[in-house]
């Protein structure tokens, strides 16, 4: 057990001194993105309850040193149960516009 957590902090600190020297510069991308589930349900007469599900990834690309412009698509799921039950799904887009501020060490 111990050699297991020496070899996942080996791993960890390899990554971090892996990335790039400026990783903000012109021609880079980024990826990225996010997700959220949740499931809960009342315990009364009806009994219902409610799944949510979201996914949503995304990629960017430096077009400047600092300034990234990006797609995001995003998936939803979301289901009722009990009395009133439907399920709906979801599909979307969206667009970011980031600006980032990197100090530079000597």
């Amino acid at each position: 057990m111990k050699y297991l957590f020496v070899l996942i902090f080996l791993a960890f600190a390899l990554n971090l001194f892996g990335q790039d020297v400026n990783p903000t510069q012109k021609g880079n991308h980024m990826v990225g993105g996010g997700g959220s589930i949740s499931y809960y349900t009342d315990f009364d007469e009806t009994s219902t309850g409610h799944f949510y599900f979201v996914l949503s990834p995304s990629i960017g690309w430096f077009l400047s040193n600092g300034f990234a412009l990006g797609i995001g698509p995003t998936f939803l799921i979301t289901r009722s149960f009990g009395e009133y039950a439907n399920t709906l799904l979801g599909i979307g887009t969206d667009l970011f516009i980031a600006k980032y501020w990197v100090a530079e060490y000597l």
